[in-house]
């Protein structure tokens, strides 16, 4: 179990949320508002599990450890605490090995989740498996009810079907699953529950709390069946050459302008481009509700 974490951030309130927060769940916790000597020390030794480090605010230290993290024998999973609004260092920090992002204010259940998913994930990976050299085509379909959907669960089945039956490195075993995270949170909110972006700058009220009106929407739509029984199609398929992953859900779609190339960050947040780099070929549907997702796979391993 990933029981200790490394905490670097330079707000000390966030900090100090965060590290309650986790500590309140039996995490033990190294909080640092800088990366310096003892931080890198402590990464070289092995005394963190898992680091959580907003790196953006500091970086060029920043990247020094993300790279030292995955250079580790096992590798310590890094996790990126960024603002809301999409930045291009966050895709460096993905070719780096970045396990994940965590977007401000943070969310205590997707905080728990995301650490839960690398404790998941990276056991799994060490722990290997023979079954890639007995299958060589694979086909998987899956469907998700909106009002049921757990993004860790999903998780669980499609990292076991990759880690079992390809050969891709830890990194690209990475990047392919934050495409394919992206893809079905877009499917969940913008989709199915036909969320806009522009709500997460706008505020509402839930029990006397202040939240975003994204969330407020959220909440009352999971709780309309109109919404909620719809459902998100993901397929996963290989043959020799390429693993071929779709995804599609029941929402109105898009217009095929706005998922160009060129995507607009103000409508659709970060998602489709970090899915733009992470994928060797993406494509859409007409009516835009469909995406279509490929990686050429490696070459088999040779002894």
């Amino acid at each position: 179990m990933m029981k200790k974490i490394l905490l670097i951030h330079k707000n000390d309130n966030l900090l100090a949320k965060v590290r309650d927060i986790l500590e309140h769940h039996g995490y033990e916790v190294t909080a640092r508002s800088a990366i310096d000597r003892e931080v890198r020390g402590a990464i070289r030794s092995h005394a963190a599990d898992l680091v959580i480090c907003d790196i953006l605010e500091d970086y060029d230290n920043g990247f020094t450890v993300l790279r030292s993290c995955r250079l580790l024998s096992p590798p310590v999973p890094v996790v990126l605490i960024a603002s809301r609004h999409y930045d291009e260092r966050i895709l460096e920090a993905i070719s780096l090995g970045m396990f994940d992002c965590l977007s401000r204010p943070i969310d205590t259940d997707h905080l728990l989740q995301t650490i839960k998913r690398a404790e998941y994930f990276f056991n799994k990976q060490r722990e290997g498996s023979i079954a890639s050299e007995l299958v060589q085509r694979f086909k998987i379909e899956m469907v998700i009810h909106t009002g049921d959907f757990q993004l860790e669960a999903v998780q669980k089945v499609v990292q076991d079907i990759l880690l079992n039956y390809t050969y891709f490195e830890t990194d690209a075993l990475l990047n392919i699953w934050l495409a394919i995270e992206e893809a079905l949170q877009n499917a969940h909110e913008h989709g199915n529950l036909e969320l806009l972006s522009e709500w997460k700058d706008e505020s509402g009220k839930v029990e006397g709390k202040e939240v975003s009106l994204f969330e407020v929407r959220k909440r009352e739509r999971l709780r309309d069946p109109a919404y909620a029984e719809r459902t998100i199609r993901l397929s996963l398929a290989s043959d020799e050459e390429w693993l071929d992953v779709r995804i599609e859900d029941d929402g109105p779609g898009f217009r095929k302008r706005e998922v160009s190339g060129s995507v607009s960050m103000k409508i659709y947040g970060r998602g489709l481009r970090i899915i733009y780099n992470l994928m060797d070929r993406v494509s859409f549907n007409r009516k835009g509700n469909r995406i279509r997702m490929r990686k050429r796979l490696p070459q088999k391993k040779t002894a």
